[in-house]
């Protein structure tokens, strides 16, 4: 058995094609992200991998295409390959995220008006 503890990992991010890691792969990349209530996270999109979100704790906006959907504790949220979001923490917010497939340099960000 290998043992790990989360501070030693990267921003929260575990399981990937990255050091450090708990466990390496090309598969896909999880983590345990941790955002702080109206911390800022920017408008972005991943050109080639889907994203499965799990909002363990906390209250979020998803500001989406489609306009702004409220999120709560135990919603699990898909964005697919080019679906943008720009998230906004109401309150601190702890997710589970899994990207597949694990792609470095993927996300794109974009500008705030487009």
């Amino acid at each position: 058995m290998d043992l790990f503890r989360i501070e030693q990992m990267h921003q929260g991010w575990y399981i990937g094609d990255f050091t450090p890691t708990a466990f390496q792969t090309r598969h896909c990349e999880v983590g345990w992200l941790l955002h702080g209530a109206q911390s800022y996270w920017p408008k972005h999109l991943h050109q080639q991998i889907t994203e499965v979100n799990l909002l363990v704790r906390g209250r979020m906006t998803a500001h989406i295409k489609e306009g702004a959907k409220s999120l709560h504790e135990g919603d699990i949220f898909v964005l697919h390959p080019g679906e943008w979001i720009k998230p906004e923490f109401q309150t601190e917010c702890q997710l589970v995220v899994v990207k597949i497939p694990g792609i470095q340099g993927d996300k794109l960000i974009l500008r705030e008006d487009a």
